[in-house]
C-alpha cells in the first residue's frame, strides 16, 4: 500500500494478486473503501482520503486463495507548514 500526499488529505493505492471476494482499506479516522478482485484474483485501488488534523492508520484486508485473512498498515500523518508573513 503508498500513501501519497495531496493538498486535501491522502491518497492511498494498493495493488496485491492472489486475493479473492473484496479488499477493504479502513481508515482509523472513519475512510472506508472496496474492490472486488478480478477474475485473475488481482485487487487494485486509489482514493483520496477525508483531510488530515490528525494521525491516521489506514489497513488494507485482503482474503488470500488459501482463504486466510492478510492486512498490511501504513500510516500517514498532517505536517503543518507555517510561513512567516
Amino acid at each position: 500500500m503508498l500513501i501519497g500526499t495531496s493538498n486535501v488529505g491522502v491518497t492511498v493505492s494498493w495493488d496485491v494478486s492472489n486475493v479473492k471476494n473484496t479488499c477493504t482499506v479502513t481508515g482509523s479516522n472513519g475512510d472506508n473503501w472496496s474492490t472486488p478482485a478480478d477474475v485473475s484474483n488481482h485487487a487494485a485501488g486509489s482514493n483520496v482520503s477525508s483531510v488530515l488534523t490528525a494521525p491516521v492508520i489506514f489497513t488494507l484486508s485482503c482474503t488470500g486463495l488459501d482463504d486466510k485473512t492478510y492486512t498490511w498498515n501504513a500510516s500517514a500523518e498532517f505536517v503543518p507548514s507555517y510561513q512567516e508573513l
